[in-house]
């Protein structure tokens, strides 16, 4: 009789348990026997998943954005002005980014890794474009709706992430001391306006 397929229920749990160790430990001083006991599983176990930790870092930085794309999407696909929509969104990032303050140090970790690995690097920089795509489309539909000025969308989506990247890196050195979901709504409003087509 053929075995379960387990992968829809191990991965995930793998994942997660991985999440909590990197985070408390560094990639480099993780073992996979570290991610193996949090996970309640063997190591063997883990490599039937997970080749080698490399792939298992890769693994997470994947989910990582998967679910920031899926919540872009869900916003394109919203109704509304595109203004309102961005605002809320800018809110609920930088909410879930103090919420998840104790993992922040793996983003930094994956862009270190990314530095001096070309897997990693090619992985974030396709990551990094989609999500600029995702967010130069919302602001295109406000040009078409004639919310926004004519101007040039990627250029505007990449000022609007580097408002995030900025605050995130700001909230990680100095965790209490911004107001980080206040200053990136005031920025990101301050933005739109400018580029308001009654401006």
């Amino acid at each position: 009789m053929p075995r379960p397929d387990m992968r829809a229920e191990r991965i995930p749990q793998i994942l997660d348990a991985a999440l909590l160790v990197f985070a408390r430990s560094g990639f480099d001083q993780t073992r996979m026997e570290d991610i193996a006991e949090q996970a309640g599983l063997s190591k063997a176990t883990i490599y039937l998943y997970f080749s080698s930790k490399d792939e298992l870092i890769l693994a997470l930085l994947k989910r990582f954005f998967d679910q920031s794309f899926e919540a872009l999407t869900a916003l394109q696909t919203a109704e509304g002005p595109v203004a309102v929509r961005l605002l809320e969104w800018t809110r609920q990032r930088m909410a879930e980014m103090q919420a998840q303050a104790a993992f922040l140090s793996i983003g930094f970790e994956f862009h270190a890794l990314a530095a001096r690995q070309e897997t990693s690097r090619q992985l974030v920089r396709q990551s990094y474009a989609q999500y600029r795509r995702g967010i130069a489309a919302l602001i295109q539909q406000g040009v078409e709706q004639g919310e926004l000025q004519a101007i040039n969308v990627e250029e505007l989506a990449v000022a609007i992430i580097s408002i995030y990247e900025g605050l995130t890196v700001l909230w990680m050195l100095e965790p209490g001391t911004v107001d980080v979901v206040g200053v990136a709504e005031q920025a990101v409003r301050a933005l739109l306006v400018c580029y308001g087509r009654d401006n």
